[in-house]
């Protein structure tokens, strides 16, 4: 049960809760004006006391706080309406705390004894379970040994992989610059391939050229030897034409001179 304190009176709070104001309908009432009609609201929720504030204008304050939202309630409290004691309220829960406590260390009493079994069916469990593997323990300390020989064999298997993963790295970075000297080289052995076939196609234009001008002079010394060709011929014919005359020259100079001879003959018998 949850008694109001006020003014000396203990009132009885409705399971419904109740209302602090000037309203009439206010469980707990003052005619001051300082107090809204329903200033503050007392309510269980969830099992708990709390309280309030209706909308009031002076707001309403719990152990002289003002509070700016639902607050709880505990036995002992004082409940005020405004800035003024002219509506004050002592929440008497004394029991109803108490009987919540009960049912609350019940409850936890109920929950510690439940986990408690299932903490000795675990231990129970862990037992076994412990008893179990120290039977595999025994009975795999060989394998165990041999186990951890083992791990050690692939840790200094390990060890070597690394030491080679840093050779590796190492011949990797080496390959890297050699590479990255091999395409300069290539660059500057294009540009020079580039360069040479400059040179080349300016040669062969030349060659071309030199061609087609040797072609022409072949066509024009074809030319020249048929025309050689042709003087040769009519030189020939006038070798010919000049040896006829010649020989037409030698029998005139000879008949002249015989015709001289006669002459000189015919003079001769003159005298």
């Amino acid at each position: 049960m949850v008694e109001l304190r006020h003014q000396g009176k203990r009132i009885e709070l409705p399971p419904a809760g109740a209302r602090l104001g000037r309203a009439p309908e206010c469980l707990v009432r003052s005619d001051s004006a300082t107090v809204s009609d329903v200033h503050a609201e007392i309510y269980r929720e969830g099992g708990r006391l709390q309280v309030r504030d209706a909308g009031s204008l002076n707001g309403t304050f719990v152990n002289g706080k003002r509070i700016m939202g639902p607050q709880p309630l505990h036995h002992g409290d004082v409940v005020r309406c405004g800035p003024l004691a002219v509506l004050e309220v002592e929440v008497l829960a004394e029991g109803e705390e108490l009987t919540a406590a009960r049912d609350a260390a019940l409850a936890e009493a109920a929950e510690l004894r439940a986990a408690l079994a299932a903490a000795e069916g675990r231990g129970a469990a862990l037992a076994a379970a412990l008893a179990a593997a120290e039977a595999e323990r025994a009975e795999l300390g060989p394998a165990l040994a041999a186990a951890l020989a083992q791990a050690e064999r692939l840790r200094q298997v390990a060890d070597e992989c690394a030491l080679r993963r840093r050779e590796l790295e190492v011949r990797n970075a080496a390959l890297e610059a050699a590479h990255e000297a091999g395409l300069l080289a290539v660059a500057d052995a294009r540009q020079d391939a580039e360069r040479e076939a400059a040179k080349v196609a300016r040669v062969e234009a030349l060659v071309t050229q030199y061609r087609t001008e040797s072609a022409e002079r072949g066509e024009r010394v074809a030319e020249v030897e048929a025309m050689a060709t042709a003087r040769q011929h009519e030189l020939e014919e006038n070798a010919k034409v000049i040896h006829g005359l010649r020989e037409g020259v030698t029998q005139r100079d000879r008949q002249i001179v015989e015709l001289e001879t006669t002459i000189l003959h015919l003079r001769s018998g003159a005298r």
